[in-house]
């Protein structure tokens, strides 16, 4: 190839460079592309320093949750469960009636960091079973779930109570199951090159469609 074609070669390849650049679509997915890659990297790291940090709490000190409802049987039933869950360090307790004034009460001791968090389970929210958990730990994601395992249970078990079971009857139908997660051979070492050759197809995808855009 003599020096002239190589000129020429190098001016068209400069001449399609600078117009794709300055496309629209390249310029976005020059800048999406990292962020996107930066948000599947971090936002799992996060999720999980989240949770981890919830578990350190809980074993530094007891959570104190209030539950605070009109019924104090349903409270009290949340308040056992939730203590009886396993690895958990919570120190429930129950206000009853749910009135204005205990509402404005525990919003001052949850500002003065005398609570953790307290449910209000008024009326509405026992009719609706839309339930609002008030709490300064947002993202602990351990204490949230815990929460709902522990209402729910009380929900189903005065329920139950309400249609005429007997409180052994309503222990023995709602008592959890122990559920044993264990490795079987090498499923575990192909479910992550699995994992890892999707994420591999998706960069090979996102790096593609920059390159066409």
């Amino acid at each position: 190839m003599t020096e002239f074609s190589i000129h020429k070669v190098w001016i068209i390849a400069k001449r399609e460079y600078l117009e794709r650049v300055r496309t629209r679509s390249f310029l976005l997915s020059t800048f999406a592309t990292p962020v996107l890659m930066g948000a599947f990297l971090v936002l799992p790291a996060l999720i999980s320093a989240s949770m981890a940090r919830g578990i350190v709490r809980d074993s530094e000190r007891p959570a104190r949750v209030v539950i605070a409802c009109d019924n104090r049987a349903l409270a009290e039933l949340a308040s056992g469960e939730l203590m009886r869950q396993r690895g958990t360090r919570y120190a429930p307790s129950v206000v009853s009636p749910a009135s204005p004034a205990e509402h404005e009460q525990l919003d001052q001791r949850l500002d003065a960091g005398d609570i953790e968090g307290y449910v209000w389970l008024d009326g509405p929210a026992r009719a609706s079973r839309h339930v609002v958990f008030t709490t300064g730990r947002m993202g602990d994601f351990i204490l949230e779930r815990r929460l709902g395992d522990a209402l729910s249970y009380a929900f189903a078990a005065d329920r139950m109570v309400e249609q005429g079971s007997s409180s052994g009857d309503v222990a023995a139908t709602l008592q959890p199951v122990d559920l044993t997660a264990v490795r079987a051979g090498k499923s575990s070492s192909a479910y992550n090159a699995v994992r890892g050759a999707a994420v591999v197809l998706v960069l090979m995808f996102v790096m593609l469609f920059s390159l066409l855009s």
